[in-house]
């Protein structure tokens, strides 16, 4: 049969105590339907198979079963839900894998295994450690001499489980890799442990001697900081000379580095190479004066940019006091300009004023005059009438 991805259960839980599990999730092939299957605790329980309430029981496979302890020991009452319901394990791809037979029973179900470790980190859950594991609790850190080592301390941001080392050394020599350390963790007591290489089980043989990256796997462990010894069996020795000044140059010492990196190196990435006979002529001295120069070079270059900035600023704190000047004299004349403003708007609300009384009175003796008007024609038109009649 077909294996099938799921991307997620829409529900994933058990009802009461030591009860079948039950998942639903949308079938993979049909969006719109909805796929349920009991999923018992034991893989080998004899209900598998079976179907119970139009439910088939699917075989849980050995990771599911593994996730499904993990979650029956945090269980504190009924019904349960484990805490990814409803939502993605792997938001990038798939939770889980099924098989299934006639009329879309479910048969089979497992988790998937990026799943399966999501869920293990965000539990908290410690991996089983295998029986041949090749880890050894250690007091000191002894290490065959002979050329020079560097012991190195990586911490991750948390605890989780590791399985490989990728080291890319930037060396002209070769190096090798002489002990392999981790703790579990950081916040609290934790021995180190020491991971055997595969050529170090007897008298402490070195693991690979090479210029080039460094890979090594080994079981899974569970481990928050790694502690790596290294060796290279031919170191060049340089020796300088610095004044108190000069140590505290930090700048200088790493174009120094670097310089030397260039002059000791044959590389193909564009650094400018020099022959054998140059870098034997060369010493760290020479280096250093080298580097000195430019140094000196740059810092009077910077002095000329930090006078000209000097300058600039100087000039604009001029600019600025002009300004203020200017807008002192603006704010002077427009004082002036507001005050003899105010005082031809206060005599033209006077002259409103007189206006408007004058045409009050004008407008009462207006109103009279028509009144007068009317009464004179009336005696007139009374003075026609007689007379026409007495005359």
């Amino acid at each position: 049969m077909t294996k099938l991805y799921v991307e997620q259960a829409l529900s994933f839980g058990v009802d009461n105590y030591e009860g079948l599990w039950k998942i639903q999730y949308l079938h993979p092939l049909d969006a719109n339907k909805k796929v349920q299957a009991w999923v018992p605790l034991n893989p080998d329980d004899e209900l598998i198979g079976e179907v119970i309430n139009n439910v088939a029981v699917a075989q849980p496979g050995e990771k599911l079963t593994e996730v499904m302890g993990w979650l029956y020991d945090r269980i504190t009452r009924y019904p349960y839900y484990w805490p990814k319901e409803g939502t993605y394990v792997d938001k990038f791809g798939y939770d889980f894998e099924v098989v299934m037979g006639t009329g879309d029973a479910t048969t089979s179900i497992e988790i998937t295994q990026v799943a399966y470790e999501i869920l293990m980190t965000e539990l908290r859950v410690k991996p089983e450690q295998p029986e041949n594991t090749q880890d050894v609790d250690i007091q000191f850190d002894k290490i065959a001499g002979g050329g020079v080592l560097i012991k190195l301390s990586v911490t991750l941001d948390r605890s989780q489980p590791v399985s490989e080392l990728n080291l890319a050394p930037f060396t002209k020599y070769p190096m090798e890799l002489m002990s392999l350390m981790y703790e579990e963790d950081t916040e609290s007591f934790h021995p180190k442990k020491e991971i055997l290489l595969p050529a170090a089980q007897q008298d402490n043989k070195k693991f690979e001697q090479t210029t080039q990256s460094i890979r090594f796997q080994f079981p899974v462990v569970t481990a928050k900081r790694f502690t790596i010894i290294l060796r290279q069996q031919n170191p060049e020795k340089n020796t300088y000379t610095y004044n108190d000044e000069g140590l505290d140059k930090t700048q200088l010492w790493n174009q120094l580095s670097q310089r030397e990196v260039e002059v000791t190196l044959d590389t193909t990435d564009g650094l400018e190479t020099v022959s054998a006979t140059e870098i034997n002529k060369m010493t760290g001295w020479d280096i250093y004066l080298e580097q000195l120069k430019k140094y000196e070079k740059e810092l009077l270059e910077w002095k000329k940019e930090f006078d000209l900035y000097k300058q600039k600023q100087s000039e604009r704190e001029r600019a600025l006091q002009n300004q203020a000047v200017e807008n002192k004299r603006y704010a002077s004349a427009l004082s002036t300009y507001r005050a003899e403003f105010n005082a031809a708007t206060a005599k033209y609300k006077t002259r409103v004023i007189n206006y408007n009384e004058q045409l009050k009175n004008y407008n009462t003796a207006y109103a009279k005059y028509q009144k007068d008007l009317l009464i004179y024609n009336k005696y007139l038109r009374d003075y026609g009438n007689w007379k026409s009649n007495w005359g």
